[in-house]
């Protein structure tokens, strides 16, 4: 899996939230609750589409990792 952008919930500004590819359309949002609890959303979609649900769920907090220039 690649790690394509990282940020945090707009609702708290402090849980962060990562979105990942895991190739063939296939993308996951996960959602850091505590050390000991996650959850994951994986869903198929384009590069575009995911990215637009991550700003939607991150508003405008979030950051490119260095793997998402590759994956475009």
């Amino acid at each position: 899996m690649n790690l394509i952008a990282k940020g945090y919930s707009s609702l708290d500004d402090v849980t962060p939230m990562y979105l990942w590819n895991s190739g063939n359309y296939k993308y996951e949002i996960e959602v850091v609750k505590n050390k000991y609890y996650k959850e994951c959303e994986v869903f198929d979609s384009s590069y575009d589409e995911a990215l637009d649900k991550f700003k939607e769920l991150v508003g405008g907090s979030f950051e490119y990792t260095e793997e998402a220039y590759y994956a475009c």
